[in-house]
């Protein structure tokens, strides 16, 4: 997808903060307008926020080096998080019911278990990936450590997990 057919690039930086930005802000929004959300809905809705400032304000300033995103992937990625963040929002927000005490419950315990575990397998992961080479070295490198011991797509399983 990085042939000059899918558009003109756009500095990765810039492209990962602008295209995984409305998963940020369109929460940010709906947790700002619907002030009397119930915890579990609250709480869920900070998880998805946490994942996001991550997303967008972290890890593009992690990224060493890295090509430029051709247009086309980026727009088709800025659209998705658009109606990734107003799906999850509008859900949460206006349509989602919790039973009393869910917040207790061991299933919604183990799922914010299971989020954290994800999340920290994905950033470790993704510190892995970025240390590969040395500055100025290029050439394949095979990921060592952490589950990449165990799976070829450590960050990606810890992004699946999280979700």
């Amino acid at each position: 997808y990085a042939g000059s057919a899918f558009g003109p690039p756009v500095p990765v930086r810039l492209a990962w903060f602008i295209q995984e930005l409305p998963s940020l802000v369109v929460p940010l929004y709906y947790v700002s307008v619907h002030p009397d959300l119930p915890t579990p809905a609250l709480f869920l809705m900070g998880l998805f926020i946490c994942h996001y400032m991550h997303r967008t304000l972290i890890f593009p300033v992690l990224i060493r080096g890295g090509k430029p995103t051709p247009l086309v992937p980026f727009a088709l990625a800025f659209i998705f998080c658009c109606y990734n963040g107003y799906l999850q929002s509008s859900y949460l927000c206006k349509h989602s019911t919790f039973p009393s005490g869910w917040t207790h419950d061991p299933r919604f315990i183990a799922g914010v278990a299971l989020f954290f575990c994800g999340m920290s397998i994905n950033i470790y992961s993704d510190h892995i990936l970025r240390n590969l080479r040395k500055p100025g070295e290029s050439g394949y490198k095979i990921p060592h450590g952490g589950l990449f011991e165990y799976v070829s797509g450590a960050n990606f399983f810890g992004e699946i997990a999280e979700w």
